[in-house]
């Protein structure tokens, strides 16, 4: 899902694909790594 996710992406002529991960999911995190992604920022809220 995640390659098709990319695929569409780039066929729509999108520079870049950002996922929003809870900060408490690692897993996640480890899996959106492993397939490439890169951590940017951290995302702060009151």
């Amino acid at each position: 899902m995640l390659e098709h996710a990319e695929d569409l992406a780039r066929a729509k002529g999108c520079r870049a694909l950002i996922l929003d991960a809870a900060f408490f999911r690692t897993e996640a995190h480890a899996f959106y790594e492993h397939n490439g992604f890169a951590k940017d920022c951290y995302s702060f809220e009151t």
